[in-house]
């Protein structure tokens, strides 16, 4: 709920909780395009299984497992044919995926670490299951076990590698040749996550000290909830007076306060025994849409009036993705820069990096202009009494296609070259292995704050600047602050700490600081642009502060989404790109709507 919570003083002095209630969430879409295209794959996907559901008539509700073994024997039928086929053994499997012969098998065996997920299964005959015991497909290759005879590994190749309809990664694990455990971690899909996520909660709770096998399951379904999608449909459809108007329509994938209050009405549903039906201790009934057709549904009264809470909270963010601790992006870029020697008062400075000099003369970037090979060469730290002018200027002649030598006939391969002015604050030393600053780098960020600071505007004799009523005219200043690396690293390089290069006077107070991160109310107006002077509270978004920049501007994105309809609207451009605010009083104003003191 972009807040931590203190789970210790939740528990009433328990160091677990006594109940947990468990859910994945597989793709949260990033905006309205990315959500269209999940929509799509989920309709062509519940077509393709609607379609085998029909074919080996499994009813308009087939039990999961029967789902599952039609999809993998649908896999094994070989191009223009009509019957499956054994991938390890060759054996003509038929046309009836749920014949009682027939068995799900691991690729890669149970014993040693295969996940029970589509990608590590296929179809065959119960014998050869029994006889693969905890072999791959490699290792039972080309031998007899228990009667069931296995193909060769050339023919497993082009029956599992080439024949059957499987996907790439699946392909690749058929013919994985060694046995060290994949990496399932890039592989499994949220079902798998999801049994993973409920052992690791049984260990959190310690049911996993439970010596009795049927004990600790017992406790895990008493204690441990894993409600089904459809569990969560009904309880939304049964107490949708008490949520949220929102709530009430299909589900919004791409609004995350959506998925708050899904995982509120996911909390009250009790684990275990509640989530069978009423007559047996639970919360679900079966009761009749107007058509007279089953429909499951939830007794209703067990939930708060989340309604009241949302429109109360209306204007703050309920939902964001926390940053992490530590950041997998790198500090700093690759590209090293020559030293240089900072002079009192400097705050940024032009680095040098060195190029190939054939890359320098050719082309309009070329570094030795033609009228200017002495101040080129005193640039380059070269002196004059070991490369003169005439040297280069020859050299120039040739366009490059000899090398430049000095006097004493060594070749110039490189040369430092003016690049980019840079904040010093953003600067860290680059070393060799013996420890020695040998350059600098530049890191990723230079600025982590802004505080912006309001006070009196005075004219140059130094009164006060009055308005119109003669009222005094507010100024604003803006002092950036870097991370705190990167004060650490400026005090380490030149043995003082960083002071800004703004000096605020005195009679100026501190308005806010924005820090990169932050989560603020921003007040735009109805054609989607930023307004601070007269804020509509209808139209304030809640946004993310993304960047301070070198030069004082703020960037910003959306921290939740507005709507599940966004495109077409003020607020699209939100949701791809960010809005920069500029102006410091702008800045100024947010601070104080979002009392950033």
């Amino acid at each position: 709920m972009g807040r931590k919570i203190d789970l210790a003083s939740k528990l009433d002095g328990k160091s677990v909780p006594d109940y947990v209630v468990i859910e994945t969430i597989g793709e949260i879409p990033t905006g309205p395009l990315q959500k269209k295209a999940i929509e799509e794959r989920q309709k062509s996907n519940r077509a393709h299984k609607e379609a085998l559901a029909k074919k080996y008539n499994l009813g308009d509700n087939p039990r999961r497992s029967d789902l599952l073994r039609v999809i993998l024997f649908e896999q094994q039928i070989v191009s223009g044919g009509t019957e499956a086929i054994c991938p390890v053994s060759g054996q003509n499997l038929g046309s009836n995926p749920l014949d009682s012969r027939l068995q799900i098998a691991h690729i890669f065996p149970n014993s040693k670490g295969g996940i029970f997920e589509r990608l590590n299964l296929f179809i065959t005959t119960a014998p050869v299951n029994a006889a693969m015991g905890n072999r791959t497909p490699k290792g039972c290759s080309g031998q007899t076990i228990d009667g069931e005879k296995f193909l060769d590994w050339s023919e497993m190749r082009v029956l599992g590698g080439r024949k059957m309809n499987w996907g790439k990664l699946k392909r690749d694990l058929f013919l994985k040749e060694t046995d060290d455990i994949p990496e399932w971690e890039n592989l499994t899909r949220i079902s798998q996550l999801a049994r993973q996520l409920k052992l690791e909660v049984e260990r959190w709770l310690g049911l996993n000290k439970l010596e009795n096998s049927l004990e600790r399951t017992r406790e895990a379904f008493r204690r441990i909830g894993t409600p089904t999608g459809s569990m969560t449909a009904a309880c939304r459809y049964s107490w949708r007076s008490h949520l949220p108007s929102f709530m009430a329509e299909k589900k919004h994938r791409c609004y995350l306060r959506h998925h708050l209050y899904d995982a509120v009405v996911l909390s009250h549903i009790p684990p275990g025994v509640g989530m069978n039906f009423k007559s047996t201790g639970g919360i679900f009934q079966l009761s009749k849409d107007k058509k007279g057709n089953p429909v499951l549904s939830a007794i209703e009264g067990l939930l708060p009036d989340l309604e009241a809470f949302e429109q109360a909270n209306a204007q703050n963010c309920l939902v964001h993705k926390h940053r992490s601790k530590k950041s997998k992006q790198s500090r700093a870029e690759q590209t090293i820069y020559s030293k240089f020697t900072k002079s009192n008062g400097d705050s940024s400075v032009t680095l040098k990096v060195r190029k190939p000099l054939t890359q320098q003369v050719q082309g309009k970037d070329a570094v030795v202009p033609a009228k200017d090979a002495e101040k080129w060469i005193k640039d380059s730290g070269i002196p004059l009494d070991k490369l003169p002018p005439k040297l280069v200027e020859k050299w120039k002649e040739s366009n490059g296609s000899k090398p430049l030598k000095l006097v004493d006939g060594t070749p110039v391969e490189s040369v430092p070259v003016s690049t980019t002015s840079e904040q010093i604050t953003s600067l860290f030393p680059h070393r060799n292995h013996a420890g020695e600053i040998i350059g600098l780098k530049t890191t990723t960020e230079a600025y982590a704050s802004c505080q912006i600071w309001e006070g009196p505007k005075r004219s140059k004799d130094g009164s006060a600047v009055l308005d119109a009523k003669g009222q005094p005219v507010l100024d604003y200043i803006r002092v950036l602050v870097p991370p705190a690396r990167n004060l650490a690293s400026y005090k380490k390089q030149f043995g003082t700490d960083w002071k800004p290069d703004v000096v605020v006077p005195r009679d100026f107070s501190k308005v806010g600081q924005i820090k990169k991160g932050l989560i603020i109310r921003i007040p735009f107006d109805s054609a989607g642009n930023i307004n601070t002077e007269t804020p509509n509270p209808d139209l304030y978004r809640i946004c993310r502060v993304v960047c301070i920049k070198a030069n004082g501007q703020i960037g910003l994105t959306l921290a939740e989404f507005i709507s599940a309809e966004m495109k077409d609207s003020p607020w699209e451009h939100l949701s791809k790109y960010q809005e920069t605010i500029s102006k410091v009083k702008t800045i100024a104003n947010i601070a104080k709507i979002n009392n950033l003191t």
